[in-house]
């Protein structure tokens, strides 16, 4: 089996030692393994696309057939239920298989169902925080005050004008977004109509000097991301 090993968060180096050692573990039922290694050099909690090494390591695996490998989802994102939807949306919509070392559940063929099942639990839970707000809210404005179970005393939230920053700015970025997609995206069908694939477009694009949203390089993920973007017109 030929993998492209990813060791996820360069701010950890111990834990980068951890996951090579689980990889490795892999090769006990895999007498043939291989692996190929992309080590993070930076933090794991930044943006999938600004991720250079985990990039790589997916145009590897692409053009080489190999499977994706890592060790945990623990660590690979900020949150479970992200990095479950990153593998459906990203590297399943790639066509590249994956192996997690403690998880053997995740696979290709079974993380769309996991995403989603993970989703529906974030959901619930930003629902039920929600409502628990709402109340704290209703309290406040009644009685001026809201009593923890602690004896704390909450006399006013100021989490609304965060939430409503954070929308802005999440608005702002996707109308960016959604531009800069809109003025590449004649050059990207045009590869993608010629039959280049999404890791074919990608490297024309590089080739070219086309500058990404963020200007960074192309990859085979970030030809999808445009592709969905424009709805694969």
């Amino acid at each position: 089996m030929k993998v492209g090993a990813f060791l996820s968060d360069g701010s950890r180096p111990d834990k980068q030692e951890t996951q090579r050692r689980q990889i490795k573990a892999l090769k006990k039922g895999a007498p043939d393994f291989s692996a190929k290694w992309f080590i993070e050099a930076g933090s794991a909690k930044r943006p999938f696309d600004e991720r250079t090494e985990l990039m790589e390591c997916l145009a590897y695996c692409k053009s080489t057939s190999s499977v994706l490998a890592l060790a945990s989802l623990s660590g690979f994102a900020e949150r479970k239920w992200q990095a479950l939807k990153f593998l459906e949306q990203q590297v399943a919509e790639l066509g590249i298989d994956v192996i997690v070392a403690d998880n053997p559940v995740v696979t290709s063929a079974s993380v769309a169902a996991l995403a989603g099942m993970a989703e529906h639990q974030r959901n619930e839970l930003v629902q039920k925080s929600g409502e628990a707000l709402q109340r704290i809210r209703e309290q406040i404005d009644k009685h001026g005050v809201h009593v923890t179970p602690q004896g704390k005393e909450i006399h006013t939230l100021g989490a609304p004008s965060l939430e409503k920053l954070s929308e802005a700015g999440n608005a702002a970025r996707a109308k960016a977004a959604d531009q800069h997609a809109e003025d590449v995206w004649p050059m990207v069908k045009s590869f993608l109509d010629r039959g280049l694939g999404y890791a074919g477009t990608a490297r024309q694009m590089n080739r070219l000097g086309v500058a990404t949203a963020k200007g960074g390089k192309w990859y085979p993920s970030t030809i999808v991301n445009i592709n969905k973007r424009m709805g694969g017109k």
